[in-house]
């Protein structure tokens, strides 16, 4: 899903949050085995594969102008939620 939703993000100026929900109790209550999960702005787009036309129309919705900060490149975590912050 990174490969794939990381240029989506690029043209659209946000930046993806990489949470690793086996370090926050309630995310894994909530989520437990359904990772990955895509969320924007706490509402779920996907679940375990990129759905890009959700992603594309979210973003349309919103309408983000500005990018926000990215989270430092390179980081291997084993299960994660990847989260437009």
């Amino acid at each position: 899903m990174r490969v794939e939703l990381e240029p989506i993000a690029a043209q659209h100026g946000v930046a993806i949050e990489w949470i690793d929900i086996d370090e926050d109790p309630a995310l894994e209550a909530h989520y437990n085995e359904l990772v990955l999960v895509l969320t924007l702005d706490g509402v779920e787009l996907c679940r375990y594969r990129l759905d890009a036309r959700a992603v594309l129309t979210a973003l349309e919705v919103i309408g983000r102008e500005a990018p926000l900060p990215r989270p430092p490149s390179g980081e291997n975590q084993r299960r994660g939620e990847p989260v437009f912050s």
